[in-house]
């Protein structure tokens, strides 16, 4: 089985202003990991692991928002993790695109 850890993870600087949104689009936090697979992101929110759920990722510097389907993974004193479920090929672009963006900065 591989081993999808493997996946690069790019840190998202505060200053991107990149937030995950719920469905209905109220502010969960700001987005701190983003790698091919999943995302965490900071939030008060409790969502309990195994959770299946529609997020946004809104990037407010470039006024783009992408829908993604996901599930919880684990929750952290850092932030909620999860693993993408299901990506539209526009949203898929855009994470390469912060990907590239921000591994840039490493």
């Amino acid at each position: 089985m591989q081993d999808r850890r493997k996946f690069e993870r790019v840190t998202i600087p505060e200053s991107a202003r990149i937030f995950v949104l719920d469905q209905r689009g109220n502010r969960l936090g700001p987005l701190r990991i983003l790698g091919r697979g999943g995302m965490s992101f900071e939030s008060v929110r409790e969502i309990p692991n195994g959770t299946h759920m529609g997020f946004q990722l809104s990037d407010e510097t470039e006024d783009i928002r992408r829908e993604i389907s996901a599930v919880v993974r684990y929750q952290s004193p850092e932030g909620i993790g999860v693993e993408f479920e299901k990506l539209d090929a526009d949203t898929a672009v855009e994470i390469g695109v912060w990907i590239g963006r921000y591994y840039a900065e490493k």
